[in-house]
């Protein structure tokens, strides 16, 4: 078994997840008819289908013979959710997405109806706190903060203008989502740039939103309702789960590995940038940057040295998702890196941060959260040049998706095989169901082993 093999070749992503659940809430709610190409079929997108479904929207799956899943999406218009169930009472369980949950928080804000979320202890564990209290500033009514949360909307909310304590594209569409139902004029604002998927979608939906040229972020004056679009949305692959492969390619010797039909949205690309500022061999080449999202293909070749590097505080946004595989980069490079301004990561399906300071941890890397004045939080990484996991080492992905896959990529990196155990092979399944098999496959060996 040669487990140096390189990465070669091209490969494809699933469809961007953060698009896929933007495409179909502003689906869910529009006037008319929308198609949906390229939807990823991981569980994280799977629970807003559902949910989507249970509030009344028709959906219409379809598989073509290249694999690529479509959903025609019947929305509901101004009228408001459709739904059928006798009880006081309507229960949605959102599964591990807290972006299936905190959207729906600002969807239904604005209709008068109760409902109760669920989810699994993954996503009980994340607080709601700072999303419900400006909704409730709004008029939303909500028995409590803690699982599962019961909320009761009005039929027209107030207005608001906000200033989001940190950037955040998933709290910036929920209150846009509320702001739709709103009667006058909302202001959310944001500290730094996050991902713009939602403000680009608005514009297909006929939203009309105003940016704010000297802040980040807009106005928008509702009542609104989304119309469908006459072109289908199309999904380009996803940049998060491409980015294990460009870390892979990076790490492994021999590899030159291309992703085709990657979404190269700009506010996406922090981690591309940093890899560059390494000096990592890799590229990003834009096939078509219209109005909608940017796609192209993303090279990424073995590089045996990289920098240190200092990320800035105001561009963590656009590489939260990667902290993982930027930090075992980090390891790679000989002497101190920071990643700075990632406090966020403690909010996610576990506390990243300190899953990423156990993982280096156990190859020798010293790492450790270093906190401002200002409450902020960065990642100081001691790099070395050589480094290694223990072969066949049970370690823990603490049921995290990007935290398994970021295993794989250092066990393969080192050239070793791990053990994981089920929990946290299975919890790959809410981004990328089909990963660790194709990972697997084009390594020549399974770097993870999978423990019942």
């Amino acid at each position: 078994m040669d487990r140096r093999a390189g990465l070669k070749g091209s490969i494809c992503v699933p469809g961007d997840k953060s698009i896929a659940h933007r495409a179909l809430f502003f689906a869910a709610q529009a006037y008319g008819a929308t198609l949906i190409i390229g939807l990823p079929e991981g569980s994280d997108v799977n629970a807003s289908l559902n949910a989507i479904e249970k509030l009344g929207a028709k959906v219409s799956l379809s598989v073509g013979e290249d694999g690529i899943v479509s959903a025609m999406v019947e929305g509901w218009g101004i009228d408001g959710p459709k739904l059928q169930m006798p009880e006081d009472v309507h229960t949605v369980d959102c599964g591990n997405s807290g972006t299936t949950a905190r959207f729906i928080l600002g969807m239904l804000s604005g209709y008068p109806i109760k409902i109760s979320l669920d989810g699994d202890s993954s996503l009980k564990s994340r607080p709601m706190r700072r999303l419900l209290d400006p909704l409730c500033s709004m008029g939303l009514s909500c028995s409590s903060c803690t699982w599962p949360i019961e909320i009761c909307g009005v039929e027209r909310l107030k207005p608001i203008t906000v200033e989001l304590p940190v950037a955040s594209a998933q709290m910036k569409t929920a209150l846009l989502f509320a702001a739709l139902r709103a009667s006058g004029t909302s202001r959310i604002v944001e500290p730094a740039a996050s991902r713009d998927h939602t403000e680009r979608l608005a514009e297909a939906f006929d939203i009309k939103l105003v940016k704010l040229s000297d802040e980040n972020g807009f106005e928008i004056t509702g009542p609104q309702a989304p119309c469908a679009p006459c072109d289908p949305i199309v999904i380009p692959g996803d940049f998060s789960s491409a980015a294990f492969w460009i870390a892979a390619a990076l790490c492994i010797p021999e590899s030159d590995l291309t992703i085709e039909g990657v979404g190269l949205n700009p506010t996406r690309l922090g981690f591309v940038k940093a890899l560059q500022a390494m000096g990592a061999n890799v590229s990003a080449e834009c096939i078509d940057d219209g109005v909608s999202e940017p796609y192209g293909r993303i090279r990424a070749a073995y590089t045996e040295r990289v920098r240190p590097c200092e990320t800035p505080a105001n561009e963590s946004a656009t590489f939260i998702d990667e902290v993982p595989l930027l930090a075992i980069m980090c390891a790679r490079a000989t002497g101190d890196s920071l990643i700075r301004n990632i406090g966020e990561l403690q909010l996610k399906e576990c506390d990243r941060l300190a899953a990423v300071i156990d993982m280096l941890s156990q190859c020798g890397i010293n790492a450790r959260v270093i906190e401002n004045e200002d409450g902020s939080l960065d990642l100081a990484i001691c790099g070395k040049t050589q480094f290694k996991v223990p072969d066949g080492i049970k370690v823990s992905a603490y049921r995290d998706h990007r935290i398994a896959m970021a295993w794989a990529v250092l066990s393969a990196a080192c050239h070793v095989q791990i053990r994981l155990d089920a929990g946290d092979i299975d919890s790959i399944s809410i981004s990328y169901p089909g990963f660790l098999d194709e990972f697997s496959h084009r390594l020549g060996y399974a770097p993870i082993v999978r423990v019942e």
